[in-house]
């Protein structure tokens, strides 16, 4: 799909209903299979919806829209809202266990593989990691998860986004920060007299 002019940085900032639906028309089928990979049929939507809402919260939160790499903030924010509401399902415990009620550590999983991609994972963690994958054939599988969900994210055969989701996605994005009013458009000249020239948030 070709870049849309209407998704620039000032748009999803603003929360200008066309940079919104430009932006899930584009990316929001790459959200959805991510999602699929990692959760429940029945939260995929709703952890689509928190990855658009994530990502235009950080939008926001910047400086300057310019300020953020648009698609590694996408990622992350789809990540980290895919980990969120993932169900892992832990091995059957023992009676032991179940006497301890200890919490199972492979609920942290998912969590902590995100963190180790986005580049956030502490060094204690890193070995906590580690020693889960290579004793927890479970955790091994949510890792296989989550690397189907990478691939499935840089497809560019991922569908088209239904429109009812459409809709959830992008009512999402909208409640995530306040709206910009609207005002007339109005050109003013770039310094210098060299015209201005938006960039798309996501080619």
């Amino acid at each position: 799909m070709p870049p849309n002019p209407a998704v620039t940085p000032e748009g999803v900032r603003d929360g200008n209903p066309a940079a919104i639906a430009g932006l899930i028309d584009r990316r929001g089928g790459a959200v959805l299979a991510y999602c699929a990979a990692i959760c429940p049929p029945d939260l995929v939507e709703r952890a689509a919806a928190e990855a658009f809402a994530r990502f235009r919260a950080a939008v926001v939160a910047a400086d300057s829209p310019y300020d953020l790499n648009p698609e590694v903030a996408l990622l992350a924010a789809t990540r980290q809202s895919a980990a969120w509401l993932a169900r892992v399902a832990p091995p059957a415990p023992t009676v032991t266990k179940l006497l301890r009620r200890k919490e199972d550590p492979l609920q942290h999983v998912p969590t902590l593989l995100v963190a180790r991609a986005n580049g956030e994972l502490s060094a204690p963690d890193v070995q906590r990691l580690t020693q889960l994958l290579e004793k927890s054939p479970q955790a091994r599988e949510v890792q296989a998860s989550f690397r189907r969900a990478e691939e499935a994210y840089r497809d560019d055969a991922t569908p088209r986004v239904p429109p009812g989701t459409h809709a959830v996605l992008a009512a999402a994005m909208a409640a995530a920060a306040p709206i910009a009013p609207a005002v007339d458009a109005v050109e003013a000249p770039a310094p210098n007299g060299s015209p201005a020239s938006p960039a798309a948030v996501v080619s």
